[in-house]
């Protein structure tokens, strides 16, 4: 994981609103070869935070699958993009603290129907850690479904003077 600082702060702001979708492909490269360099056990999946379909239509792309689908690849893991479901829209995070950002995400992720983790090691992408509030959210989901053991994989990290 690297500092959310130039040069990574412009690469995510491209890919993200800039419709440069090639860069998730460096960005997720850049994860694997973080992970491999970990010396850990790979988990037994890989899923990405996910975004609502309402937005995903907007956009037509969600850049955190993106970045998960190629460091899947590059780790020769099985990648599950619709494990996490976003059921409810959200506003946006970037101006919101930890507490607001719980609140925000309340309700709006769920697990897949029917999934069974029971035991799984399981991954979860997305392009930048701000406060971990989506982190802490979705990795609970998992675990209360039955993950064993829940990774949070992140590009970039925020410092906290870049949040409140």
């Amino acid at each position: 994981m690297t500092r959310y600082e130039f040069p990574s702060s412009t690469l995510v702001h491209r890919l993200k609103y800039q419709n440069r979708r090639f860069i998730a492909r460096l960005l997720g490269q850049l994860l694997a070869e973080q992970r491999v360099n970990d010396r850990e056990p790979f988990p037994d999946l890989v899923c990405c935070v996910p975004m609502h379909p309402d937005k995903l239509r907007d956009k037509n792309y969600n850049h955190a699958r993106e970045i998960a689908a190629q460091c899947a690849m590059e780790l020769s893991l099985v990648f599950n993009p619709t494990l996490l479901i976003k059921t409810q829209t959200t506003e946006s995070q970037s101006s919101l603290g930890r507490t607001e950002r719980l609140k925000n995400l309340k309700n709006s992720i769920v697990v897949s129907p029917g999934t069974n983790l029971k035991g799984k090691h399981v991954a979860v992408v997305d392009d930048v850690m701000t406060t971990g509030a989506t982190f802490d959210l979705v990795a609970g989901l998992l675990k209360a479904r039955g993950a064993g053991k829940v990774e949070v994989w992140a590009f970039a990290r925020t410092t906290k003077q870049s949040f409140k």
